[in-house]
């Protein structure tokens, strides 16, 4: 169908219920996550970050789903967006309550987690039939799923390489990795306790063998706004050949 907005009201009809429950799950995840980690001793930064982590890797999984729910482009694009949008709200509450976190670092944080499901929209919504959407759903969480887990997958391939192709490798791989676009808005001090973790040195090549490759917040960023955009592209070139033809009188 073509991506054309309609009106308010029938975005409430259609995608209303579906809306409501994308924020409120989101809430309720992210923010449950923050006060179980509080409730069981850990102190606010370390909650805070495992609050941030879970918002990753929910926003990964959840906005690919919700956008596979809409019947139109404009549906699939509010669906994901919804999941950012509620995020929002978690990252108030965490900027309120943890020192640590800072006005600018949430700011950063929730454009990386809405740039990662505006690419979700842009992308889902080209499909024309329901099963497209799905089947683009299930393929764009396994890429999110393999970016967020690049730490424990890239050492691998970056090992058989020369040093410096290794490390470019990795730099590349780790660029599209929304967790680490959030952990380079934080402040230093949050970010040492995430690096110096047994999952860094333990469990990954990344930080031991492998130099941790630098990463700036935006670069996420600009990577997910560009799949977005590629994917509105297609909408409207496909939403442009669908008109017939006007007859010239």
């Amino acid at each position: 169908m073509s991506p054309q907005p309609g009106g308010l009201r029938l975005i409430i009809r259609t995608d209303g219920w579906a809306l409501l429950v994308a924020l409120g799950s989101t809430v309720a995840i992210e923010l449950g996550t923050f006060i179980a980690a509080r409730l069981t001793g850990s102190y606010a930064t370390a909650a805070m970050l495992a609050c941030l982590a879970v918002s990753a890797a929910w926003v990964a999984l959840a906005s690919p789903a919700f956008a596979a729910g809409g019947t139109r482009t404009i549906s699939c694009w509010l669906r994901a967006a919804a999941v950012a949008d509620a995020s929002a709200v978690t990252l108030i509450v965490l900027w309120l309550a943890v020192p640590a976190m800072t006005f600018a670092a949430a700011v950063k944080i929730y454009c990386i987690l809405a740039a990662v499901t505006l690419a979700a929209g842009g992308v889902i919504g080209t499909a024309r039939t329901s099963p497209g959407r799905c089947a683009l759903a299930a393929g764009l969480t396994v890429v999110l799923i393999t970016a967020l887990a690049s730490p424990a997958w890239v050492g691998g391939p970056a090992g058989y390489m020369p040093r410096d192709a290794g490390q470019k490798f990795a730099a590349m791989a780790v660029s599209t990795n929304p967790f680490f676009g959030v952990m380079a808005a934080v402040s230093s001090h949050v970010r040492q306790l995430w690096t110096e973790m047994t999952l860094m040195y333990g469990m990954t090549a990344l930080g031991d063998t492998i130099p941790l490759p630098p990463v700036r917040w935006h670069q996420p960023v600009v990577i997910y706004l560009v799949i977005a955009a590629v994917g509105l592209a297609v909408s409207l070139i496909r939403c442009r050949l669908a008109r017939p033809p006007q007859q010239v009188s």
